[in-house]
């Protein structure tokens, strides 16, 4: 394949995952702002992953429609692909975002977000986050240990 044809083939597949990313999570800046998103949690290694690998493909691109002409060798197959399979992931509902902390509510696919505002689903907001959860769900398991305990 042609410098051309894979600076245009991720080019486009760029717009259509920010495109993708700004419906999904109702968020204006689509592939930065799930970036933002990311930099608080690296300490996951998946989270860590994507991270890196959404800023080298912003980084592409920004070079791609800023600095370089379309036929300067910067996006390469192994972009394409794993852009591809982000894309996917979002479909699928595993990408970080969705897989971390957007956690079920009830069995009824109702999803509380845990954290970042910023970024909006079909569901309610729990601004209390994951660590909250955690804490009443430590506190209720203590509580039901002591009563058992008693008796």
């Amino acid at each position: 394949m042609f410098t051309r044809d894979l600076n245009n083939e991720f080019l486009e597949l760029y717009k259509s995952v920010d495109n993708k990313i700004k419906n999904t999570y109702s968020n204006v800046d689509g592939i930065s702002g799930y970036i933002s998103f990311l930099e608080d949690s690296l300490h996951n290694n998946v989270i860590k992953d994507t991270y890196y690998k959404l800023k080298h493909c912003r980084w592409v691109r920004n070079r791609l429609s800023h600095d370089v002409s379309i036929d300067t060798p910067m996006a390469t197959p192994e972009d394409i692909k794993w852009l591809s399979i982000f894309d996917k992931w979002i479909d699928y509902g595993v990408d970080p975002i969705q897989k971390y902390f957007i956690l079920p509510q009830s069995s009824s696919n109702n999803y509380t977000q845990s954290t970042n505002s910023s970024y909006n689903t079909s569901g309610t907001y729990n601004n209390s986050g994951c660590f909250g959860s955690i804490i009443i769900m430590l506190l209720i398991g203590f509580v039901t240990i002591f009563i058992f305990k008693l008796f």
